[in-house]
């Protein structure tokens, strides 16, 4: 999968050995698949969504395999990413945002110094550890869209980091981090990219 501002390309493939049960009911031979999607957002609230390719035989359901093509329109939710900005700008507004604009250069450099970074490890086989080094910090949130974009605490260790274990499914996750009710950033560690609604946010993977 590849994402880059309003657009997203995601590639699938698949091969399957041994499966003489299908031929033998089916009378099909097909063991490999492959398919392609593509979407470019319109707007905030509607994306343009295309794919094809080949799927595998399903001899559960009696299907041989084949070739499809699809287009469709995705409509997102508009009151998330009004939160989501909202959340944004309270924050910036709590942080001296107008102050930052008029020193920009001062802000981007301090930004770089205190953007923290984030440590993903799995603990149980059922959920996942992240851990933000934030030393000295007096509070530190999350949110993404695991959290529902609501902002949830992370509780300090004693070497300066803060942890918060989440029951996550392996598969790509968006989230970013505040420290002290700050501005949302991205953890050093993960893939900044924008979002449909024009945002930046990291993208977190769980394998």
């Amino acid at each position: 999968s590849w994402a880059h501002g309003g657009m997203e390309l995601s590639v699938i493939a698949g091969v399957r050995v041994g499966d003489q049960l299908s031929e033998l009911l089916l009378g099909a031979a097909r063991k490999t698949w492959g398919s392609a999607s593509a979407s470019v957002s319109i707007n905030e609230t509607l994306s343009i969504v295309a794919g094809g390719g080949t799927y595998p035989i399903n001899p559960t359901q009696g299907f041989p395999g084949g070739r499809f093509l699809s287009l469709g329109v995705r409509v997102s939710d508009p009151l998330r990413g009004l939160k989501h900005r909202t959340q944004a700008m309270k924050s910036d507004a709590d942080s001296g945002g107008v102050a930052a604009t008029i020193n920009s250069v001062s802000a981007k450099v301090a930004d770089t110094q205190t953007v923290p970074e984030l440590v993903v490890s799995r603990i149980l086989p059922d959920s996942i550890t992240l851990r933000i080094s934030a030393p000295g910090a007096e509070r530190v949130e999350i949110t993404g869209d695991f959290t529902g974009w609501d902002p949830i605490a992370l509780a300090p260790d004693s070497d300066g980091s803060w942890t918060r274990s989440f029951a996550l499914r392996p598969g790509q996750y968006q989230m970013n981090v505040r420290v002290n009710a700050g501005q949302w950033t991205v953890p050093r560690s993960l893939l900044s990219m924008v979002d449909e609604f024009g945002g930046k946010v990291g993208l977190l993977i769980i394998e």
